[in-house]
């Protein structure tokens, strides 16, 4: 669900999607991506979310990856590197509050 204001307007909209051979974590990677790509200008936002994956993902460890080559403490790739970097590049567009 997307709600924000327009002109004063209140406005929601819900979104939603499915593949076949996912996760959850990329449906969720995916769904904060999508929704905050609806905003075509930079604005506040609060991420509601009750993914830990999303928020200390987004929050603590991703800059810890980009610093190690995206890789974790363990050495290992980041699993879904491709689509932390495009919410990381979404994300930078707007002030949130995770």
């Amino acid at each position: 669900m997307v709600m924000y204001e327009n002109k004063s307007v209140f406005i929601k909209k819900r979104i939603s999607g499915g593949e076949e051979n996912t996760t959850n974590n990329k449906m969720e990677l995916k769904a904060v991506i999508n929704g905050l790509k609806m905003l075509k200008i930079s604005c506040k936002v609060i991420v509601h979310t009750d993914s830990q994956y999303i928020k200390q993902g987004i929050t603590e460890w991703i800059n810890k990856w980009k610093t190690n080559g995206w890789k974790t403490a363990d050495k290992k790739p980041v699993k879904n590197r491709e689509l932390w970097q495009e919410l990381d590049e979404v994300a930078l567009q707007h002030d949130i509050n995770w």
